[in-house]
């Protein structure tokens, strides 16, 4: 799968990607609150993120905070090495599904019964 090497300016921040198929983004968000001041409050973030598909695993780096004139490279490359993500977190509610999933299978082998699975089905 394709890399991104994303930096500000010329500043190297990462070089993102996921070692299986999966989802691969950088998002850059502004945002304007309202407060009691009587100036709003502005924010500029940037967010490198991933999904890693057959383990339903997200994958994040630092994000970033930007100031105006900030000029954001995000570089598409080929497949190899990139930077190793600061967290990783599996999406529990695929998890149970699938571990319930399982046991199912498992259960109607010992029982001898056969199941019939949607073509749908993410597990098939």
């Amino acid at each position: 799968m394709e890399r991104f090497r994303v930096s500000i300016g010329d500043h190297v921040l990462h070089t993102i990607g996921v070692s299986e198929p999966g989802v691969l983004s950088v998002t850059l968000s502004a945002v304007i609150r309202e407060t009691s001041e009587p100036e709003q409050q502005h924010e500029c973030s940037l967010r490198l993120g991933g999904l890693e598909s057959s383990t339903n695993t997200f994958v994040d780096w630092p994000d970033y905070e930007l100031e105006p004139g900030d000029m954001i490279v995000i570089e598409v490359l080929p497949e190899g090495p990139f930077d190793e993500p600061v967290s990783k977190r599996q999406d529990i509610q695929e998890v149970v599904r699938r571990s319930k999933a399982d046991y199912v299978r498992q259960l109607a082998g010992e029982l001898g019964w056969t199941i019939t699975e949607n073509d749908t089905s993410s597990d098939s």
